[in-house]
């Protein structure tokens, strides 16, 4: 309950300075919440659908973006859009597989080639499938598979060159089973951090080391304590848009198809916009702020994994999926 305060709170604070748009009124607005600061791709991809969104409807929907997570955490985001307090947010499938079991297959540790794998995935049946599964079991709506990443392993100072280099190490990871579980067999130590405290954690010693992508390395400045990369790429990841349930039944027919179909096609936009942001942020990570890339046997850590990809697949049912994600691999 005082999570949901907290966000009440903060969306009471944030209207009150939010002027309305010149011209006729939208007949509906809606606030989206993103986790990730601004400028973050997660950001200008949310900024970019609201755009989109307000052009296609023809000023009849406005949607509002808050980054930097001021209405609240992904989980607490997830939460509130079933009670009205926030409309639309980007959530890592890693935090919605509390609500949504299925979704835990996204966060599966090399579970993907490359992008064109993962994009062969998530726009055909089986991203369908994860979007009913979303909306049947959650009630929120994933309106488009926005992001376009990849996961790698930032280290502040202790050097990690082979498998066994990870033994005893200090990893920062956030509440998701899937993700504890992976860097547990990979021989680390899970220490669990939330992302706003990521940065102190790294800065202090109390890790040794986080993964995530190339724009957070540099935006949260992930970058100033840490000393190398290690090129695990162990996830190639997205960042869903969802809509509360709730929200898009107050829509008319019409809008409901309208905010599909542009959720649909900005995502594909969104996609692109975050693969070539993502290569400029390693560029960044490697000139400017020179950290050490370090190239690593993945085949050892893809390895030594797969009973993670085995357990998790079946505990929530996904077998079939997950084998049917491998065959789409080229």
């Amino acid at each position: 309950m005082r999570a949901f305060a907290r966000i009440v709170l903060a969306v009471g604070i944030l209207g009150l300075v939010i002027l309305p748009a010149a011209g006729q009124a939208a007949e509906f607005t809606f606030r989206v919440g993103v986790m990730n600061v601004a400028g973050h791709p997660g950001d200008l991809g949310a900024k970019l659908f609201a755009k989109n969104i307000e052009k296609a409807s023809n000023g009849r929907i406005k949607v509002e973006v808050f980054p930097g997570g001021v209405l609240g955490t992904e989980n607490e985001m997830w939460e509130a859009m079933k009670v009205g307090t926030v409309d639309l947010a980007t959530i890592a499938p890693g935090n919605m597989e509390r609500f949504v079991p299925e979704m835990s297959i996204m966060s599966l540790p090399f579970l993907f080639k490359d992008f064109d794998h993962l994009f062969r995935v998530v726009r055909g049946p089986i991203g369908d499938k994860l979007v009913d599964a979303a909306f049947k079991k959650g009630d929120n709506l994933i309106i488009g598979w926005f992001g376009g990443s990849v996961r790698n392993l930032i280290t502040r100072g202790k050097v990690v060159e082979k498998l066994e280099d990870l033994n005893g190490f200090k990893m920062r990871v956030w509440a998701s089973p899937v993700v504890i579980e992976t860097w547990k067999v990979l021989g680390t130590v899970p220490v669990q951090v939330a992302y706003a405290e990521a940065y102190t954690a790294l800065q202090t010693g109390l890790v040794d080391g986080a993964e995530n992508e190339w724009s957070t390395f540099t935006l949260a400045k992930w970058v100033e304590p840490s000393k190398s990369v290690v090129l695990t790429e162990h996830i190639f990841s997205l960042r869903p848009l969802v809509m509360g349930g709730k929200q898009f039944r107050s829509l008319p027919k019409d809008m409901q198809d309208l905010v599909r179909k542009v959720g649909r096609d900005t995502a594909v936009e969104a996609n692109k916009m975050e693969m070539d942001y993502e290569d400029n942020a390693r560029k960044e990570v490697e000139t400017k702020y020179k950290l050490k890339l370090v190239s690593v046997n993945r085949i050892p850590l893809i390895e030594r994994t797969a009973g993670v990809r085995e357990t998790f697949a079946k505990k929530v049912g996904m077998e079939q999926v997950v084998s049917e994600i491998g065959k789409l691999a080229r």
